[in-house]
C-alpha cells in the first residue's frame, strides 16, 4: 500500500516538475525573450520545484563519499596478547560478564557498554551538519590506561527506515545508502572479534 502511495506521489511530482518546467519556457517566449534565456527561465522553473525536495541529494552523495573515503576504516592498536604482555596477571582479576550499557552522556550522546571491570565500549555518533551523513565510531578501551586497543568508524546517510521511523524525512528514501566500512579490513565482522577477544577475558570461568 505504501509503494503504491509514492508511486502515486512520484508521478504527480514528476508531472509537476515537467508542467512547471513547460510553463516557464513558454512565459519566457510569451514576452520575446531569446532561446537561451527562455532556457534560463525554463531552469528557474524546474529549481523552484525540485531544490525544495532534492536540494540535499547530491550534497549529501558528496559528503557521504568525502567522509567514506577518509575516515572510514578499521583500526587495531593493540593486540590482545600485546596488552597481556603488558599487563601480566590482569587477565586473572577480570571476572565480570554481560553488563550491558553503563552510562549515555545526554550531551555528547557518548555511550558506554561495560565489557569488564578494565575494558569498555565507547559507541559515538558524529553528524556531518546538516547532511544526513553520520558516522558512528566504535572503540575498545582500557579505562584504567585511558588507551583505545581497537576502533571502527562506519559512514552512513539517510533518515532511517520510513516503515520505523517517526522522522517525516525518512520519506526521503533514496538519501539511504549502504553503511561504509572503510577499504582494507572492512565490516564489523573484523572489529567484533577484537571486541569478544577483550570482553571474553571476564567471562566467568
Amino acid at each position: 500500500m505504501i509503494g503504491l502511495i509514492i508511486l502515486i506521489v512520484g508521478v504527480l511530482y514528476l508531472f509537476l516538475l515537467v508542467a512547471v518546467t513547460r510553463a516557464a519556457y513558454r512565459w519566457a517566449k510569451g514576452k520575446g525573450l531569446s532561446k537561451s534565456k527562455c532556457r534560463l527561465a525554463a531552469a528557474g522553473g524546474f529549481l523552484v520545484v525540485y531544490l525544495p525536495v532534492f536540494w540535499d541529494h547530491i550534497p549529501t552523495l558528496i559528503a557521504y563519499k568525502y567522509y567514506c573515503e577518509r575516515e572510514a576504516g578499521f583500526w587495531i592498536y593493540k593486540t590482545l596478547e600485546q596488552w597481556k604482555k603488558e599487563n601480566p596477571g590482569a587477565e586473572d582479576k577480570l571476572t565480570w560478564t554481560d553488563l550491558g550499557i553503563r552510562s549515555v552522556d545526554s550531551n555528547t550522546g557518548i555511550q558506554l557498554i561495560q565489557l569488564n571491570e578494565r575494558f569498555v565500549e565507547r559507541l559515538t555518533k558524529h553528524h556531518t551538519g546538516i547532511l544526513p551523513v553520520t558516522k558512528s565510531e566504535y572503540a575498545v578501551v582500557d579505562e584504567m590506561k585511558s588507551d583505545v586497543v581497537a576502533r571502527q568508524v562506519i559512514v552512513g546517510a539517510g533518515y532511517g527506515n520510513m516503515m520505523v521511523g517517526n522522522d517525516w524525512r525518512s520519506m526521503k528514501f533514496w538519501l539511504g545508502l549502504e553503511p561504509c566500512f572503510g577499504t582494507g579490513i572492512q565490516g564489523m565482522h573484523a572489529y567484533n572479534p577484537i571486541r569478544e577477544s577483550f570482553k571474553r577475558m571476564g567471562m566467568k570461568k
